[in-house]
């Protein structure tokens, strides 16, 4: 198990709700400490399956009052513990665990535009706010819906 020492509650909170579903998950999680403010925060860094083509692992931690989660060029934060507007971010991870949920990242040739989460089999298209984008990129945790859209 990663050290843990230190959390505050709220993050301790958050570890306790992640590892209830994902206990093998202790052992990628630890505190880390922001060196301006000496605040204590969880980070869980959970790697990717052998075979996927994610820019990044599944990254979980707490920022001020709030869980982000984050995978391949994709990131979303989260309420907790209630009011969430965005649901519970366990869920959402076990959607992107599970595959149900995909990546998707716009592009203009190499430059990044933006990235969000989408339901598997998602129409995918152009959006208004990347209107200059030429290509998507799509990514599963597991590689089994990975495709690169020409627009």
């Amino acid at each position: 198990m990663g050290d843990l020492d230190g959390l505050d509650d709220f993050s301790k909170s958050v570890a306790d709700h992640l590892f209830e579903s994902y206990p093998a998950w202790r052992t990628y999680a630890y505190a880390d400490r922001e060196s301006d403010s000496n605040e204590v925060y969880l980070v869980v860094r959970v790697p990717q399956p052998t075979g996927a083509d994610l820019e990044q692992d599944i990254v979980i931690w707490t920022e001020g009052g709030a869980v982000v989660v984050a995978v391949d060029y994709y990131h979303d934060f989260f309420k907790w513990p209630s009011g969430a507007i965005e649901g519970d971010f366990v869920a959402t991870i076990a959607a992107i665990v599970n595959e149900e949920l995909v990546i998707a990242s716009w592009w203009d040739g190499p430059a990044w535009l933006g990235a969000k989460a989408i339901l598997r089999g998602e129409r995918i298209r152009r959006l208004s706010y990347f209107r200059a984008a030429t290509r998507v990129r799509v990514r599963s945790w597991r590689g089994s819906f990975d495709q690169d859209i020409e627009l």
